[in-house]
């Protein structure tokens, strides 16, 4: 991750709390096997939960303990993941910007349709 510039030192895995969910205006897990189990285990909040992958059809291997190769590779498909996703959260997140600051009111992905 250091070479792609992204510091996760600071990053500390925790267990997912049903306040989080609450909270949360979308969840994405790396497999559809995860995302299936907490739909079920969480029904109220089965709608904000996915498989990030799921643009582009995969799941995204854990590379935990494994090799560089392994790591190398979870990377590159949650680099094609999240640019699959992009166009869809970027009017998201452009109205959450217009809420904050009017200079972003303008932009043209809050405009409504």
């Amino acid at each position: 991750m250091r070479e792609a510039g992204i510091d996760i030192t600071s990053h500390r895995s925790r267990r997912l709390a049903g306040w989080m969910l609450a909270e949360a205006g979308a969840v994405y897990t790396m497999e559809a096997a995860q995302a299936a189990w907490l739909q079920q285990r969480h029904p109220r909040h089965a709608r904000k939960i996915a498989r990030l992958g799921d643009p582009c059809g995969t799941d995204i291997p854990d590379p935990h303990g494994q090799s560089r190769a392994a790591f190398e590779q979870s990377y590159a498909a949650l680099w094609r993941a999240v640019h699959a996703r992009l166009p869809s959260w970027l009017p998201q997140v452009a109205r959450q910007l217009a809420l904050q600051s009017p200079a972003w009111s303008s932009y043209p992905a809050i405009q409504p349709s």
